[in-house]
């Protein structure tokens, strides 16, 4: 059986205001080598009170292999049942991701799009979220809105500093880039996704003449309609790039201060991003990692005491 650092049944309240279309949350974890079920509920009140009511739950049971989405009404009795197979299996890990919007929320299960479910009760006065059931939990966090693009944001202090990771969470629907942008406003860093090519070209300005190319990296980690959890590190030497939890490539520095000189970061193409983090340092917080703000949004993560974790560090538009 999987270990955990998050006691099951988790429970984690969610901090006001509550959730708002554009916003994702996420669990993440593994499941047991003889799960029998487990839950993921959207609560409006306290969880187990008496007086709580469920606004969305998804129930994954494995002895038949079936998925039930359903929710309480306004009058407090369960609503009709929803059926969908069930995507996860024993001893494997799971990733669930449940999108906000005005009328309905989008399921994803390992990035891929899997269900929607129509809102039954106000989504706006959920204030808690509980996870249950024979999985271990290693992630929890939510947060997010909608983005225009090209989206650009400023990075605190001014700089992606050595040592800091930028997380970048998108579904593409067509060539997108991420670009790390200077004083002068050059991108020191692009990176362009190309699906008819099926390659990542990533380049940089110099006194603002574009260099060499390079793109010798394979497999294509994007596909469209798909989530993707884009992590750019900055080391001393080189930008280390990774998709869903891969290493991708290495990009070796072209700027003179790789510690100060990325400013901002850039988002543009054909690509709806769902949310955007900076880590703070390389250390992590009750197991997750310690990330900052969303801006005009949050990102916040929860420890295994179902406390959040979150630093606001000024991110500016």
């Amino acid at each position: 059986m999987p270990s955990s650092d998050f006691p099951m049944p988790y429970t984690s309240r969610l901090s006001e205001p509550c959730l708002a279309p554009g916003q994702s949350l996420v669990f993440q974890g593994a499941v047991d080598s003889d799960a029998r079920h487990f839950e993921l509920s959207l609560i409006n009140g306290v969880p187990n009170s008496g007086q709580e009511r469920i606004a969305f739950q998804i129930c994954f049971h494995f002895e038949v292999g079936i998925t039930i989405l359903n929710s309480m009404l306004e009058n407090g009795e369960w609503g009709e049942e929803e059926f969908h197979s069930n995507p996860f299996f024993h001893g494997k890990p799971f990733d669930v991701r449940i999108r906000v919007h005005e009328k309905r929320f989008d399921i994803f299960v390992n990035q891929v799009p899997w269900a929607v479910f129509e809102h039954r009760t106000d989504f706006r006065q959920i204030d808690h979220i509980q996870a249950s059931g024979d999985v271990s939990l290693s992630a929890v966090h939510w947060g997010g809105r909608y983005f225009e693009m090209p989206y650009e944001m400023t990075f605190h202090d001014h700089a992606l500093e050595s040592g800091q990771r930028l997380f970048v969470y998108g579904i593409p629907r067509g060539d997108f880039a991420v670009s790390l942008i200077g004083d002068s406003l050059e991108e020191l860093f692009r990176m362009s996704a190309l699906f008819d090519k099926q390659i990542v070209v990533r380049n940089a300005q110099t006194d603002r003449e574009w260099g060499a190319e390079e793109s010798e990296a394979s497999p294509f980690p994007f596909r469209k309609g798909e989530g993707f959890d884009l992590v750019i590190l900055n080391e001393p030497l080189a930008l280390q790039i990774s998709v869903n939890g891969t290493s991708f490539c290495s990009f070796f520095h072209r700027t003179i201060d790789a510690h100060k000189d990325y400013k901002k970061v850039r988002i543009s193409g054909e690509v709806d991003l769902t949310g955007m983090e900076v880590s703070l340092c390389w250390e992590s917080v009750g197991g997750v990692s310690n990330c900052c703000k969303y801006p005009e949004g949050r990102a916040e993560r929860t420890n295994a005491a179902g406390e959040n974790v979150q630093q606001p560090i000024g991110l500016s538009r």
